[in-house]
């Protein structure tokens, strides 16, 4: 089991943001006006992510430091950005196996005058364990698992049963990454603050309240990243195919067939498939060898029963980009979510419908952006995040379902948000 989820995020004084929250979901549309925040936010879970599994300093570095405070209040020196996660996971840590449901609180600041930062996290919830016997251990004790454990433990049902008939103990943790002080409270045995310990990576030094070397925040989660963030352009993917180091498909796509050949073979069939009956005429996908033994990735078109091959630089720009979707959302395998701008470019509506449902039915949480008021009238109220720039020039954010009568105004506006903000349907605007 595992379902990671992004609940909330507050942002004080970043970019286009004062005092704002925003609630999120599984699946997450972010509608606004231009110049009104969306990829400021988009921003925003990047920052986060640069955080927790790199550092501040690399955090700002990418972003540009002097881009970061919102500039209609210099007169306000506060920073703030404030997480807040739904973990639920079972991992192997060492001979330990655990099973864990938590809220963790990310809880960020920085003082642009003082230059000082500080970092809080607040982790309450529950979680259990048993001890696998090292000679059911296939690969060793120093390892961290997720997942796929019948790899690494022999008769893993046998003990994942003994797991279930275990009872949760309650805890909370709270640490500071500045000082590096932490508590653990509700856990009574010195056993069970060990496993809190193992559980979390925790170098504690008996008797003492500050650890001995800083918390690792990448060891809560199940991925190699938060997030992985893409915005394609097909002409840019046409001219150039870029092959480096990462076996990620890059944020531009230009690794496409170097992506495409890492990954498994089931997975390729299903990208390759998802072609069939929502692009005309292409009904497969291909990769050949190229220069210097690279993959070339060609589209297969049949007409009269005859298959005629398609390089890359031929095919249309909506079939490219789809197949660009297709392979971010099911080729994923390093981050627990998907940030992805604008799908809906070059692309009729029913292949829209075909990708919005491949979204719900995946694992990860993802968030996307649109101008398309095609695409908003498929969402379901839950997965629609409305944004707009309040009396004060700072963006806001407010989730359909919260807005009373909301599927009324927006058959009357017919799903223009600029329109709905005008009178007062989103926002803060009197009508």
């Amino acid at each position: 089991m595992s379902n990671i989820m992004l609940e909330s995020l507050y942002l004080h004084n970043f970019k286009s943001f004062y005092n704002s929250k925003f609630e999120f979901g599984k699946l997450n549309c972010l509608i606004a006006p231009n110049n009104t925040g969306k990829s400021n936010l988009i921003d925003a879970l990047k920052f986060l992510n640069t955080l927790l599994y790199q550092d501040m300093v690399q955090a700002f570095a990418k972003l540009g430091f002097s881009n970061i405070q919102n500039y209609h209040h210099l007169d306000d020196n506060n920073l703030k950005l404030q997480a807040r996660f739904r973990i639920q996971n079972q991992v192997l840590v060492g001979k330990e196996l655990f099973e864990y449901d938590v809220s963790l609180r990310f809880l960020f600041s920085y003082d642009f005058k003082d230059k000082k930062p500080n970092t809080d996290v607040l982790i309450e919830g529950k979680m259990k364990s048993v001890i696998v016997d090292a000679a059911d251990l296939k690969r060793g004790f120093e390892l961290r698992v997720f997942g796929d454990f019948g790899h690494y433990i022999d008769s893993f049902d046998s003990y994942n049963r003994l797991l279930e008939q275990k009872h949760f103990q309650k805890f909370s943790l709270q640490y500071n990454h500045n000082t590096f002080r932490y508590a653990i409270d509700h856990i009574a045995s010195q056993k069970g603050i060990d496993s809190i310990a193992n559980l979390f990576g925790l170098a504690i030094q008996k008797r003492q309240v500050t650890l001995l070397k800083p918390m690792d925040f990448r060891l809560i989660f199940n991925k190699s990243s938060l997030f992985s963030s893409h915005y394609f352009h097909a002409h840019d993917i046409k001219k150039t195919q870029s092959f480096g180091e990462t076996p990620d498909l890059l944020e531009d796509g230009r690794n496409l067939a170097q992506f495409l050949s890492s990954l498994d073979q089931n997975v390729f069939e299903d990208i390759a498939t998802s072609l069939i009956g929502e692009v005309e005429l292409i009904n497969g996908l291909e990769l050949n060898d190229g220069f210097m033994m690279m993959k070339n990735v060609v589209f297969t078109e049949e007409i009269n029963g005859v298959h005629h091959p398609i390089e890359i630089q031929n095919v249309s720009d909506g079939t490219l980009h789809f197949i660009m979707i297709m392979s971010a959302i099911l080729g994923n395998r390093s981050s627990i979510g998907l940030l992805i701008e604008e799908p809906e470019r070059h692309m009729h509506m029913k292949v829209l419908s075909y990708i919005l449902n491949t979204m719900r039915d995946d694992d990860k949480q993802i968030f996307f952006t649109t101008h398309s008021t095609e695409l908003l009238s498929q969402l379901n109220l839950d997965e629609i995040l409305f944004m707009f720039r309040d009396y004060e020039g700072d963006t806001k954010g407010q989730r359909a379902e919260d807005i009373p009568n909301i599927k009324r105004f927006m058959k009357r506006y017919k799903n223009d948000l600029v329109e709905m903000i005008k009178f007062g349907v989103v926002g803060e605007y009197d009508e």
